[in-house]
Parts: structure tokens; C-alpha cells; sequence
């Protein structure tokens, strides 16, 4: 009798243990603060603590990125830098990059296969609901080369941890 009564325990015990291992991945998605990591090399980071309160006030955002002849895989997230947002002006001077008049960064001629690339191209006030984002790698693939983020693209906020 108790050596039946310690097979059905040890096989609940089981079960709910396999029942976590694939319920816990999904229930992390969903939780509002969370820790990332990145695999990125464009950022000097890759551990974030990233949250869901989009009211962008913080300096990193994890996003889904524009559709672009440069993304090869449709479902990638990426984590960058806003570096100027709406009502800010962006000054694209060939390929060099300026915000409100400070210097942001130059669009490389290659990318990282040495293919050429076009560069995004924009003079003017960034409209509402659009920020322009960089990473600090040279190769990074960011705003230089894909344009705007739009907020509806943005997942979360982000805080590098290190």
C-alpha cells in the first residue's frame, strides 16, 4: 500500500514538474518586468531589465523592426538606443547623422557581408509617434538603414543591467 501510495505521488510530482517546464516559458513572456538578454553586439550591454510601461521616457527600447530588404528574419526583436524622437530635428547630411544639431552617427557604405547598403535618407521635424534609434557598433543595423520606429512597434522599454 505505501509502496503505491509513493508511485502516484513521485508520478503527480512528475507530471507537474513536465507541466512547468512548459508553462513557465509562456507565463515569463506575459510577466510586465522582466530580464532580457541580448545577443546583439550592436550595444555595449547584454543584460536588461525590461518592462511594459511604454510611456517613453527611457533612453533603450525593445522593438519589433520595420519591414526591410535588410531583415531577414520577419520576427526578430531588437534593443536599441532612441536617439531622437517627435518634434526633434533629424539632419541627414549624406550619410551622416545629426539630432537637434549634435552629431548621432554615419551610415556605413557596406554591410556585413560587404554588400553596399542605402542609407535612410530624412531632413525635418520626426513626426509624432516616431524615434530614431542606434546601436554603438559600427554594423549595427539600426534607423541609419531602416528609418523610423514607429511606437506601435515597440514592446518594451529597457535599462541596461551590464
Amino acid at each position: 500500500m505505501l509502496s503505491n501510495l509513493r508511485f502516484v505521488f513521485t508520478n503527480k510530482l512528475f507530471y507537474i514538474f513536465i507541466g512547468l517546464i512548459f508553462i513557465i516559458p509562456f507565463l515569463y513572456k506575459k510577466l510586465p518586468i522582466r530580464i532580457d538578454i541580448t545577443q546583439q553586439s550592436s550595444l555595449p550591454y547584454k543584460l536588461w531589465l525590461t518592462y511594459e510601461d511604454l510611456s517613453i521616457e527611457s533612453d533603450y527600447i525593445l522593438f519589433l523592426p520595420p519591414i526591410s530588404k535588410y531583415i531577414s528574419n520577419p520576427d526578430a526583436q531588437y534593443l536599441k538606443k532612441i536617439v531622437c524622437k517627435e518634434n526633434d530635428f533629424l539632419d541627414v547630411n549624406e550619410k551622416n547623422y545629426f539630432c537637434n544639431g549634435k552629431y548621432i552617427g554615419t551610415a556605413s557604405k557596406y554591410d556585413g557581408n560587404k554588400n553596399e547598403i542605402d542609407n535612410f535618407k530624412f531632413n525635418g521635424i520626426i513626426p509624432k509617434d516616431k524615434f530614431f534609434v542606434v546601436g554603438t557598433h559600427p554594423l549595427s543595423h539600426d534607423s541609419k538603414y531602416f528609418g523610423f520606429v514607429d511606437k506601435s512597434q515597440i514592446l518594451r522599454k529597457a535599462i541596461p543591467l551590464f
